[in-house]
């Protein structure tokens, strides 16, 4: 293939985030008398993202204003313990040395991408950014795909879509653009409905020997 475009999901895809949305949350669980929630129980759920994570775990609550208190306390939160995950910063050196053009499109508001961004140094790498703020329907919707590829002017083959979850498979597939899942615990299995036509890799050192 020879894409000229290459867009990134960011949790869970460039910065391993869930640590630190599940320390809010158990935060803002214990504030109301819940009980903390461990990483296997909460995980799927974390890759949901605003209201769709808010009333999972969260529950009987009034969903808009835990929500906003939640991102309050995103806001302030300490990123020092958050990290890329390994090899990253490679990858992304290695295609903008290719001339490749990069993008992000995530559900995570803006005010929130430029926080992470800035906190890992990687805001300079990326060409064009959609963020939640930007679209009238998030992801598994393709409209901040599809903007991105009209930005660029692209024909949606020279585009590829690198995401962690079944949510930007989806998206990838209503836009109808190349996908590869980066699946870092190996945990993500394919359904018949989904078929097994799904690109998976686990280890971004795999990517630095790949021509895409």
């Amino acid at each position: 293939m020879n894409y000229k475009l290459i867009i990134f999901d960011l949790d869970g895809t460039i910065v391993d985030s869930d640590p630190t949305v599940l320390s809010i949350v158990n935060l803002l669980r214990q504030k109301r008398g819940l009980e903390s929630l461990i990483y296997s129980n909460a995980k799927d759920a974390l890759a949901l993202g605003g209201e769709s994570l808010v009333s999972q775990l969260i529950p009987n609550s009034n969903i808009k204003k835990v929500l906003h208190e939640f991102r309050g306390s995103y806001l302030n939160w300490s990123l020092k313990d958050e990290r890329m995950f390994p090899f990253v910063r490679d990858f992304l050196n290695l295609l903008k040395k290719k001339k490749y053009l990069l993008s992000i499109v995530t559900n995570k508001p803006k005010v929130l991408v430029n926080k992470v961004l800035k906190h890992h140094d990687i805001e300079n790498f990326f060409d064009h950014i959609i963020t939640g703020c930007d679209v009238s329907d998030k992801k598994p919707n393709p409209e901040g795909l599809l903007k991105t590829i009209n930005f660029f002017k692209l024909q949606k083959k020279e585009v590829l879509y690198i995401g962690d979850n079944i949510i930007d498979y989806q998206a990838s597939v209503n836009a109808d653009i190349n996908f590869m899942m980066f699946d870092y615990l190996d945990q993500f299995k394919t359904s018949k409905q989904e078929g097994n036509g799904i690109k998976k890799f686990n280890k971004y050192e795999e990517l630095l020997q790949v021509n895409l």
